[in-house]
């Protein structure tokens, strides 16, 4: 009966270590989805900080320019860069979709 007993509590041991083993592997899992989540919203963040900048320095610019010609044109990509802006304050944007839809589209104007 004794051999038994053992041969069970070791098989529960066993089990323990197994389900601790398997529960700390989905929580390193977890927390590495959750990490990439994080980076991918301090990135899109920094997008929206930097289309609020190039909105507010465009309007800034609007009455200079307007005296040559392209304040129309600089009104168009002011609001272009805050309504952009706006949508990511409202949503999580996947990597690509911030590297497509935003980066791409305003790189120019940084430069």
């Amino acid at each position: 009966m004794d051999r038994l007993s053992e041969s069970q509590a070791e098989s529960a041991n066993s089990s323990e270590i197994l389900v601790s083993s398997a529960r700390n592997t989905i929580d390193d899992q977890l927390l590495d989805v959750l990490e990439a989540k994080f980076a991918v919203l301090r990135f899109q963040m920094r997008i929206k900080e930097e289309l609020e900048l190039i909105a507010s320095k465009l309007e800034d610019a609007q009455g200079i320019v307007e005296s040559q010609g392209n304040a129309q044109s600089d009104f168009e990509i002011a609001k272009a860069a805050k309504d952009k802006a706006k949508e990511l304050a409202l949503d999580l944007k996947s990597i690509t979709q911030l590297y497509n839809e935003y980066t791409l589209n305003f790189q120019h104007l940084k430069e």
